[in-house]
């Protein structure tokens, strides 16, 4: 099974090393594609870390686990890299993305400059098991549809090899369907068996691999049609590298049968596209019924928001807002960031099944607080004026240690380390 995943994913390798023209730029064409070549590989292995900061139960069974996957040293690798580099642009710019503490902070420092209310909430959501609950099909079908949608290309491509990289992975009727049919090869003799990735997709010579086909006219083809033929073969080779995963783990070789490949470095980017879509479903929802954030911010899986408190009894039925004398008395004593948080996380479930949230907001800490990130927020008056402000934040099993007193670090060195991360007063912002 893994040798016929990775003899695949080779021709695969191959055939987009020719359509973005890799090589033609600095004349290597054999090194290049040689490099992408994927040799005798061993599955990834997969490992289970404990959360020993989590609570648990029973100490027969321990706190729960979480797998980690050394993806670094499968055979998918050099693809999941490539496809990778060519999509890592749709999310990069979005608003909604944070990248770091330092782009949160700015946010905070903007909220705090156009001022805050007494009905303003802060607030976070964490989503449960990302990577695992991707739905395949449904999220490669949205990472596409952002892709069509962008203002990304992929400049000089081989027109040739992308339409022959269709028609060798998709049926006449596929192709049909995704209305790209009149621009793809056909086969000249249709006995016989047919044409596949590693056998004709593999030839070096363009001569041989072009045999089996009549290509059409598509010198005059516009950008419209070029993308839409880009994104076709997108579609192709994720369902390719995300169906074809496989792992060790307890000295037995596994396939990957459902959501995205933990360890490998696509699984990342596709995860952050489509959360990039969920964003803007989630923002588009929140528009239609009024419901307004003053922030909103997202690192990978963990989203941190402040929101204008929601009113007393405020559901969400799917559709709209509804309000119901049950639901008031159902909130009589709620702090108002609970029932908030949990009106957002009504919004958030609605979105798709893939993606739920748990949720967490300062009344539910006994110091006031919420974590996002590397900090902890919360809404107090400073001067007079409401302001959301911080202090540095880390888990009790961090480790305490900054650096090793033993270490080979030079004296000057250390003292530096110790003076940039010293635990020193945060002013308040």
């Amino acid at each position: 099974m893994q040798q016929a995943f990775e003899n695949t994913l080779n021709a695969h390798s191959a055939m987009w090393t020719r359509m973005i023209r890799a090589s033609e730029a600095t004349n290597s064409d054999e090194k290049i594609r040689s490099s992408m070549i994927s040799k005798n590989n061993q599955p990834a292995p997969l490992a289970i870390l404990r959360k020993d900061h989590k609570q648990y139960d029973s100490e027969e069974i321990g706190p729960p686990g979480r797998p980690v996957c050394g993806g670094d040293v499968s055979y998918n690798k050099r693809l999941s890299h490539l496809i990778s580099k060519l999509l890592t642009d749709l999310y990069m710019s979005e608003r909604s993305v944070c990248l770091s503490t330092e782009g949160l902070l700015a946010e905070v420092d903007k909220l705090n400059h156009e001022g805050l209310d007494d009905d303003d909430i802060v607030g976070s959501g964490d989503v449960e098991a990302l990577y695992p609950s991707l739905d395949i099909e449904f999220t490669v079908d949205k990472v596409c549809e952002m892709f069509l949608g962008s203002t990304v290309s992929i400049k000089d491509i081989n027109l040739e090899e992308l339409t022959l990289y269709l028609s060798l992975n998709k049926t006449e009727d596929q192709l049909k369907a995704a209305d790209v049919y009149q621009y793809c090869p056909r086969r000249k003799n249709k006995r016989g068996p047919r044409p596949n990735m590693t056998g004709c997709g593999m030839k070096e010579k363009e001569s041989e691999r072009h045999k089996p086909w009549i290509f059409p006219d598509i010198s005059n083809i516009d950008e419209k049609t070029e993308k839409k033929l880009i994104t076709e073969a997108i579609r192709v080779v994720l369902l390719e590298l995300l169906r074809t995963h496989t792992y060790e783990f307890a000295g037995c070789v596994r396939r990957q049968c459902g959501g995205g490949p933990i360890g490998m470095e696509l699984t990342g980017v596709v995860a952050q596209v489509f959360m990039t879509w969920w964003d803007r479903e989630l923002q588009r929802k929140l528009n239609e019924i009024n419901f307004q954030l003053r922030m909103h911010q997202r690192y990978v899986d963990d989203t941190n928001v402040a929101a204008k408190q929601s009113e007393v009894g405020a559901r969400y039925d799917g559709e709209k807002i509804i309000i119901h004398e049950a639901s008031i008395e159902d909130d009589e004593g709620v702090p108002p960031d609970e029932r908030t948080m949990r009106l957002l996380q009504q919004f958030a479930s609605s979105i798709h099944p893939s993606i739920r949230l748990t949720i967490d907001y300062p009344s539910k800490n006994s110091d006031g607080k919420v974590a996002m990130l590397d900090l902890k927020m919360w809404i107090m008056e400073v001067d007079g004026v409401k302001r959301l402000v911080h202090e540095h934040y880390e888990k009790d099993m961090a480790s305490k240690m900054v650096v090793h007193a033993r270490s080979s670090l030079s004296e000057k060195t250390k003292m530096t380390i110790l003076r940039q991360e010293g635990d020193f007063p945060q002013a308040l912002h």
